[in-house]
């Protein structure tokens, strides 16, 4: 995740824009709506598929974020956007799996009883 984040954040620098139309909609996985698109860049046409607003219908006009130096790479939000998303996801896993490791090893410790104890 560390590194899709850090990719995205490249590509973020090197992004631009361009003005794409709904062609379908549909619904993937937990409900997740992904839409295909198509855009111009000069005078070729580019098609994508992604994750979208379940607002989004056919035929409708939406903002295209693609890489400059290779346009089969787009989105319909913005690169730095998700890279975002992506490092917050990596921090809080690499919190999880350290809260994780905390427990297993403050359970795993052997109980040591107080000098007070009486021993038979």
């Amino acid at each position: 995740m560390g590194f899709r984040a850090a990719n995205q954040n490249h590509v973020a620098s090197r992004q631009q824009t361009s003005l794409g139309t709904i062609g379908q909609c549909e619904r993937r996985g937990r409900g997740e709506n992904y839409c295909h698109y198509t855009f111009p860049v000069g005078d070729e046409q580019y098609t994508g598929v992604n994750r979208a607003t379940p607002e989004l219908e056919l035929g409708q006009t939406v903002v295209v974020y693609y890489d400059r130096q290779d346009p089969r790479l787009s989105a319909l939000e913005d690169f730095s956007e998700q890279g975002r998303k992506n490092e917050r996801f990596a921090y809080v896993l690499l919190l999880v799996l350290a809260a994780i490791v905390a427990f297993i090893l403050w359970d795993g410790a052997p109980y040591r009883g107080t000098s007070d104890e009486r021993t038979p």
